[in-house]
């Protein structure tokens, strides 16, 4: 290439760049004659507030106008504050708008790009607060794409949304395919699908994606006083139609509990929610540590009952609300040790009250059945339970006693009432007939078999390694916590029959029952001595001589002497057949 071919390639170089530079220097020249012929702040700040009333129904209020021509057509808003009768403001103190250079040549005004500065939303308390948000678009509010973090409680969520058209925002029943992302560092929710932008949730539907490696960063940003412990995640889609809102396929975990369900919500000025829940098993202590619960220590013996407040905020938190729960449990461990399988329950609520009007379960080798009402704000409950073939030995040992008792079966029916902010204070109020039929069971114990032999066949020569049960009747008419009657706990053994009266206590956890042990063979201690006491706490009572029956045994005492024991054989034949004729284990139930 000779130096002419190359001089003059340069040359004409020269000449298009000139050529572009004076056609760039007229565009911008035009722009900017177009941009102050269109943009007049007045008229601008006019269209601007009939838009927002027109789309949001609120009021639009902007400071100073702005007109910025580098590098890029922009619009600058300051002090923007959008105000609405009930819902809280919105401001911001900066607005930066891009605008597309071309559409203006030819008198129109599209924004490319908004910048949002210091903006905040005063709202439930604590402030919303965005330092710096972009949102870009293509023409015509097509392929939105929006990010941003926004601050609430000292605690910041990243925001990325893309939306496909956003040309029909605030018309009435426009919606448009898009996707959300919120990250709070160590918790992401995802949801994507038909996205309503009318200002209602009207027509969408959506799959929603939420892990939390810890849900802690989500409760302190919306400020939350329980803050779950243990990993958390659910799925689950959404879907509004003809004013119902379907939420289907949930699938979520919290810990080790993993549930699995649907829900249906009804707005309205009382929203209706019906849920249907199920998990294969849920340890309650477990999940109430996980889900942010203190941790119950034991109970401190003789102590029964803990005397934390209860969670009746689960229910008042209800009101103005109503609808249904039904849930199923493949297993159900309480508190206590005790597991229920196959637990099903059915509930309807409405405001703070609840009512379980059935639940049906397995427990200890046998059936319950029955109903709970609560209500929140008096922090009163209502108990119907009925079992069947529940075997003491199962309480026993389910709840971590070491107590050798096999069998026992027992038919357990309550109908009770109470109130109170603790398990103490309800157990200290409850009201109402709790009755136990126990069928045959055996405490194998040398001392105990020892020493109802001494009083019962000791002069017979019989020995005992243990009692046999044959039955056992509870009669308990509770009124405000204790009950009390003549005939109130009534057993009878292979060896003996005993019917007691007296008090049991939940107010104090004590009890009282005084009776005299009869043998139904032989001659034994109960012919002179018979007289016992049943006393102490109920989860430790003592057995002893009643104290307060000396004269009686006194008395007997003598006459044995002064017939050379024929008065105790009297007394031991009369107390046999006496065993033969009442039966004590029915005898508490004579007075219903």
């Amino acid at each position: 290439m000779g130096p002419a071919v190359v001089y003059g390639s340069m040359t004409t170089w020269r000449k298009a760049a000139l050529g572009v530079a004076a056609g760039v220097a007229i565009l911008a020249v035009l722009a900017a004659v177009a941009i102050k012929a269109l943009i007049d702040p007045a008229h601008l700040a006019k269209v601007a507030r009939d838009k927002a009333k027109q789309a949001w129904s609120r009021d639009l209020r902007m400071g100073d106008i702005q007109l910025e021509l580098w590098p890029l057509p922009a619009l600058v808003v300051h002090d923007l504050k959008l105000t609405h009768l009930t819902d809280p403001p919105i401001q911001a103190a900066n607005v930066t708008a891009e605008l597309e250079l071309l559409p203006l040549l030819i008198g129109r005004v599209r924004y490319r790009n908004v910048y949002f500065r210091d903006a905040t939303i005063q709202w439930d308390g604590a402030p919303w607060r965005v330092e710096e948000a972009t949102i870009e678009t293509d023409t015509g509010l097509r392929d939105v794409r929006i990010a941003g973090t926004l601050w609430r409680n000292r605690r910041h969520v990243g925001i990325n949304a893309q939306f496909d058209d956003l040309s029909k925002l605030g018309v009435a029943g426009a919606v448009t395919p898009g996707q959300l992302e919120l990250d709070w560092g160590q918790a992401q929710l995802t949801a994507s699908g038909r996205i309503p932008i009318d200002g209602t949730i009207a027509n969408h539907a959506l799959s929603v994606d939420v892990k939390a490696g810890s849900p802690k960063e989500i409760c302190d940003f919306f400020g939350l006083d329980t803050k779950p412990r243990a990993p958390f995640a659910a799925q689950f889609e959404s879907r509004e139609s003809n004013g119902r809102i379907a939420i289907g396929k949930i699938v979520a975990s919290l810990g080790q509990l993993k549930v699995k369900g649907d829900a249906q919500y009804t707005p309205g000025p009382k929203p209706v929610i019906d849920v249907r829940i199920g998990t294969e098993r849920l340890d309650w202590a477990r999940f109430a540590l996980d889900a942010g619960g203190n941790p119950v220590p034991p109970e401190t013996p003789p102590e029964m009952f803990h005397d934390n407040p209860l969670a009746w905020w689960a229910l008042t938190g209800l009101q103005g609300k109503k609808g249904t729960i039904e849930a199923r449990f493949g297993s159900l461990l309480m508190r206590n040790g005790v597991e229920l399988k196959n637990l099903k329950t059915r509930s309807t609520f409405a405001d703070d009250k609840l009512d379980m009007t059935s639940f049906t379960a397995e427990m200890l080798g046998g059936t319950a059945a029955g109903s709970l009402q609560l209500e929140g704000k008096k922090k009163n409950a209502r108990l119907t339970f009925d079992g069947t073939n529940l075997l003491l030995e199962r309480w026993f040992k389910e709840r971590g006693g070491t107590a050798p008792f096999t069998g026992g079966p027992m038919k357990v029916t309550a109908r009770l009432a109470s109130s109170g902010n603790t398990m103490r204070q309800l157990a200290a109020s409850i009201t109402g007939p709790f009755h136990i039929r126990m069928g045959r069971g055996v405490l194998a114990s040398a001392k105990a078999g020892e020493a109802e032999a001494k009083m019962t066949s000791a002069f017979s020569g019989k020995g005992a390694s243990e009692i046999t049960f044959e039955c056992a009747g509870f009669a308990l008419p509770f009124k405000a916590g204790r009950a009390s009657a003549e005939r109130l706990v009534g057993a009878r053994t292979a060896a003996s029959h005993l019917l007691t009266s007296g008090f049991i206590d939940l107010r104090t956890q004590t009890l009282d029952l005084r009776g005299r042990l009869k043998g139904k063979s032989g001659v034994g201690w109960s012919a002179i001595a018979g007289d016992i006491k049943i006393t102490g706490p109920i989860r430790r009572p003592a057995m002893a001589l009643d104290e307060t029956a000396v004269p009686k045994a006194i008395a007997r005492g003598a006459a044995a002497i002064a017939t050379l024991g024929l008065s105790v054989m009297g007394t031991a034949a009369a107390d046999s057949a006496d065993a033969r004729r009442n039966d004590p284990c029915e005898a508490v139930f004579g007075n219903l």
